[in-house]
Order: C-alpha cells, then structure tokens, then sequence
C-alpha cells in the first residue's frame, strides 16, 4: 500500500475508533485490511474475509426479492426513504465473534510502537460489510425495525397524534410538510444548536381533519387498484 493510501487508511481507523466501531485487541485471528475506491473519488474500508467465510455457517434469513418490492411499490407514487448510514454498522458483533473478525493494521502498530514491526489486530465491534452472515442479518434487523416502527404510528394514530409519517400524500404536500423542529427541541431540550430537518407527509395538516384524510386516502387506493386490474384486464384481452 502506498503512503497516501496508508495516510487515507490510518484517518479511517482513527475515525472508527473514535466513534467506538473498532478498538484494539490481541485476537489470534486477523483479516487483511483492503481500500476500495468509490465512484466519487473516496475510498471505502473492507476487510477480505474470504477465509473466515469458508469456516462460518451461512444465515439461512430470506433476502427480499427485487419483483416483489416492485409489485409493492407500484400503488404508491411517492416515497420517502432513510438512509442508514454504514447500515452494517448499525448491528452490534457478539464477544466471541469479536475474535475472529479481528483486521490487521500495520500502520498503526508502527505508529504506536514505532518500531515495532508485527501488525497491530484491531477489532471490529459491529458487522463488518465482508462477513457472509452481514446481509441476512442486517435485513432481519431492518424488518424487525420497520414493524416496531408501524406498530407505534398505528398507535400514535389511534390517540389523536398528527406529526407522524404516511406514504399517502402527494408530492407537494410531502416537499411543503418537510419541516425544522429547531424551535421544538430548543424548547425542549434548550441546548440543541442546529435545527433537525424532520419530514411529515401528514397532509392532513392543517388542511382537514386527520379522519376525513383517511377516508379519502383510501378511496384514492381503492381506485387506483381498480384501475390497475382493468388495465390488466385490457391488455390480457389484447394480447
């Protein structure tokens, strides 16, 4: 590796130890460390575990199917999503998997020990993005997410709540609804500086009650769907 890449390499790992996603071990197990360049110029973080996934059992947890969230997604015409940032990051590694997801990292030990000539391991503390096992995990925790997160606006809804998000509005009210709840949280937590840009797609909102908006929702769906089936319909008849 060369040294501008070893210097793009050491902000990283600093960077990962600072926000507490790695830290350092004494793992008889380590993974070279690799950089991969991104689209944008930037190089992202890897580990080759090519070794450590032929000795790890697969996670059997069904991955969607992209027609199938295709089918879902055809009834409604406009979205929001959320980005979770390093996604993988998000899901914490357990004790004994600690040990064998441990990277290496030259650099560093040099910098530390200056002369000192084996690769320091440092270990990851969350889901690495090359394990096997990442991506069914990380889909089950997501889904685990999503319906905790539909059960509380269920609920949320049925006590009176407006602020809460729906994928029934239309597109302009979704731009118009995005809003900053800096007044809110300086009123409620007083320290808070910079103004968090929340987005509500209630359209109801001081538009019409939240009740009669259902209704209409609703209705909105129950024709578009008919309308989809007699378009079918057409074209089978067509074809």
């Amino acid at each position: 590796m060369n040294p501008s890449k070893k210097e793009i390499l050491k902000q990283e790992i600093d960077r990962l130890l600072s926000e507490g996603i790695i830290e350092e071990c004494e793992s008889p197990y380590a993974s070279p460390v690799v950089l991969i360049p991104k689209p944008n110029g930037t190089f992202r973080l890897c580990i080759d575990y090519r070794k450590l996934n032929e000795t790890t059992v697969a996670d059997t947890y069904p991955l969607p199917r992209m027609d199938d969230l295709l089918h879902q997604a055809k009834l409604t015409p406009f979205m929001s999503t959320l980005d979770l940032r390093a996604g993988y990051h998000q899901s914490n590694a357990t004790e004994k998997s600690n040990l064998n997801n441990a990277s290496t990292r030259e650099a560093r030990r040099k910098r530390i020990k200056r002369a000192h000539q084996l690769a320091e391991q440092i270990e990851s503390r969350n889901l690495a993005q090359r394990i096997s096992t990442a991506e069914g995990h990380a889909q089950e925790s997501q889904e685990q997410c999503n319906e905790r997160l539909q059960e509380n606006i269920i609920r949320t809804r049925a006590a009176g709540e407006r602020d809460i998000a729906t994928s029934n509005a239309t597109e302009k009210s979704n731009l118009n609804n995005a809003s900053s709840k800096g007044s809110r949280r300086k009123r409620v937590e007083r320290a808070q500086q910079l103004p968090e840009q929340i987005e509500t797609r209630n359209a109801a909102q001081r538009i019409r009650t939240a009740e009669s908006r259902a209704r209409e929702s609703q209705e909105q769906r129950d024709e578009r769907c008919n309308r989809i089936l007699r378009e079918q319909e057409w074209h089978e008849n067509e074809t």
